[in-house]
């Protein structure tokens, strides 16, 4: 509590919440990929101050928060001075078989 620390996961699903008026983000990131079909598990409750969230977080964005974890009306609320959201892979490489090889073009 009241370290400077990264913490790295997911969006937890249907966890964002906008305060306009008090100009912040509150949401909850998990360990594990929502899509993964696991169970949640604990989550953080996180508090961003600010409303300028990069175009790539969502539900199940994979994020990566900087801040501080706070002790808030005993419950534990990270509190974020920096959210980054990761670009997820839209391509794979493809591989030929061994014993061809080719160049597209």
């Amino acid at each position: 509590v009241g370290r400077t620390a990264r913490v790295h996961g997911y969006v937890a699903l249907s966890s964002i919440e906008r305060d306009v008026d008090g100009g912040r983000v509150r949401f909850s990131v998990q360990n594990t990929p929502p899509h993964a079909g696991g169970p949640v598990g604990e989550t953080l409750s996180v508090d961003y101050l600010s409303l300028e969230v990069p175009d790539l977080f969502k539900d199940g964005a994979e994020v990566v928060v900087e801040g501080a974890l706070e002790a808030r009306a005993g419950e534990n609320v990270f509190v974020a001075r920096n959210v980054m959201a990761k670009c997820p892979s839209k391509f794979q490489a493809q591989t030929a078989p061994a014993d061809e090889a080719s160049i597209e073009l």
